[in-house]
């Protein structure tokens, strides 16, 4: 993937990413309010925003915690699990102890959730 392409992708990630932190706050927030959330500089964020530079792996890895795995495809690297949520580490740490009846429930739990979000997106 060519660095404009990557840059173009990760305004759209970006994008996307603030439009549902306004929506889950309902109400409008500032760059450095978005950029506190994703765990980077105000300036680092402006840059990436505005399509002026990728972000540093450390960076990459920062958003990852917020953003999810995607970053990961936009920037072209290999994903890596980052897990920045104490109760997702909880769990995470604990997962090889659950029997695969237990597994399956979480796993079904989680499909079911997101796709009522999709829907719920869609429909908006």
């Amino acid at each position: 993937m060519e660095e404009q392409e990557k840059l173009n992708a990760l305004q759209a990630l970006l994008t996307e990413a603030y439009l549902d932190y306004v929506n889950v706050h309902r109400r409008k927030v500032g760059d450095n309010e978005f950029a506190r959330w994703l765990g980077v500089s105000v300036g680092s964020y402006n840059q990436w925003i505005n399509g002026n530079r990728l972000p540093s792996y450390d960076n990459v890895i920062r958003l990852a915690a917020r953003l999810g795995p995607r970053i990961f495809d936009v920037m072209g690297l290999e994903r890596v699990m980052v897990v920045a949520d104490p109760q997702l580490l909880f769990i995470a740490e604990r997962w090889g102890f659950l029997n695969h009846d237990t597994r399956d429930q979480i796993i079904e739990h989680i499909k079911e959730e997101t796709i009522g979000k999709e829907k719920v997106k869609q429909a908006g």
